[in-house]
């Protein structure tokens, strides 16, 4: 279980660095907190208990008119 310390770590993070995704949040907080080594999915439910949201990328959606 992650914590104060540690989600107020992610918060930073994020706050610094919004485009960072979770892929690049976990080895960073791995190497920050060797005591804990935690899974990307823990870092998702940390993100989400933060009421903040893995990295979206606006700027990578196809472009033209969506099919249905």
């Amino acid at each position: 279980m992650l914590q104060a310390k540690h989600l107020e770590w992610l918060r930073e993070q994020v706050a610094a660095s919004p485009f960072l995704s979770t892929y690049e949040l976990t080895p960073m907080f791995n190497e920050a907190f060797p005591e804990v080594a935690v899974h990307r999915s823990t870092i998702l439910q940390a993100l989400h208990r933060l009421g903040l949201s893995p990295k979206k990328r606006r700027a990578s959606r196809r472009s033209g008119s969506r099919k249905g």
